[in-house]
Formats: C-alpha cells, sequence, structure tokens
C-alpha cells in the first residue's frame, strides 16, 4: 500500500472463512481488482469514501 506522501507501507490482515468467500466472490467479479491486493485496498478506500459522505451528510 501506497501512503498519501508516497511511503510505502506493508499491511498484514487475517480473514474470516465468511470474510474470503466475499473476497473471492468480488475477485471472480473483477470490479474491485484483478488480485486480493487491489480488492482488499480497493473495498477499503470505497469504505473510506463512503464514510466520509456520511460524514458531509450530518
Amino acid at each position: 500500500m501506497i501512503g498519501s506522501s508516497g511511503e510505502i507501507f506493508h499491511v498484514k490482515v487475517k480473514f474470516t472463512e465468511q470474510q474470503s468467500l466475499l473476497l473471492d466472490k468480488l475477485l471472480a467479479e473483477g470490479s474491485f481488482g484483478s488480485t486480493y491486493s487491489e480488492v482488499v485496498t480497493g473495498v477499503f478506500a470505497e469504505y473510506l469514501r463512503s464514510n466520509e459522505k456520511k460524514k458531509e451528510i450530518k
């Protein structure tokens, strides 16, 4: 993962079986990327964007 200032971060994550199944479906769908790394990064970025929108509405 590359931070906003260009520095590289390594992030270790663990997934439950249910989360792994969801990741497999998202990977097969292809809308968040073509690798697990891209899918995890894309989903996290979408989560952050949606939370920012929620904050703007309040």
